[in-house]
């Protein structure tokens, strides 16, 4: 469904290492933290996508108030020629997005090893997989931490929406998904 807990169990074995720079060209460490014991939200989000638009007061809540139990990260995924990062600045301002990181995903590497078909997507993980995963915000982020849920692993990624681009990122939204750009 549109919001989870369809989680899907797993951890980083057989995996690459979920890893990527913000817009100042930090690097984030998605693994160290999980390894740290520190629960981690995932925000996949593109600067055209209405229904991210819609769903980022909802994350801006979380983030104030959950910001001291949960790392939250947002994840904007392609490659340079489709997505411009002083765009997803100036959106990521406009949302208050600037108040937690903005990944860029530039390669979709993070964005293929978590399966993620289109944004929105936000995925919480825990030290060993998932605990959440859905294409709206958790009704009550304070029960998240803890540890992942035992369900079926994550099936392969099926065939992806064609890619979008921000031209035609008003035919790339279908209901409340978008697709993946550049993919």
């Amino acid at each position: 469904g549109c919001r989870g807990p369809d989680a899907r169990a797993g951890d980083a074995g057989g995996r690459p290492a979920l890893a990527a720079q913000d817009l100042a060209g930090r690097r984030h460490d998605v693994d160290a933290a999980l390894a740290r014991g520190e629960t981690v939200a995932l925000v996949f989000w593109q600067t055209w996508c209405a229904p991210c638009r819609r769903e980022a007061p909802q994350i801006v809540e979380a983030v104030a108030r959950h910001g001291d139990a949960i790392r939250f990260y947002g994840v904007v995924p392609g490659r340079d020629e489709v997505v411009d990062d002083d765009e997803v600045a100036r959106t990521a301002a406009a949302w208050g997005y600037d108040g937690f990181p903005q990944l860029r995903d530039r390669d979709l590497a993070l964005t293929r090893a978590l399966n993620v078909q289109g944004t929105p997507t936000v995925l919480v993980l825990v030290p060993g997989g998932e605990r959440y995963r859905g294409h709206l915000p958790p009704a009550d982020w304070a029960t998240l931490r803890g540890p992942p849920l035992a369900v079926e692993p994550a099936a392969p990624a099926q065939a992806q929406a064609p890619a979008a681009d921000e031209a035609g990122a008003a035919d790339a939204c279908e209901g409340e998904r978008c697709a993946l750009p550049g993919s």
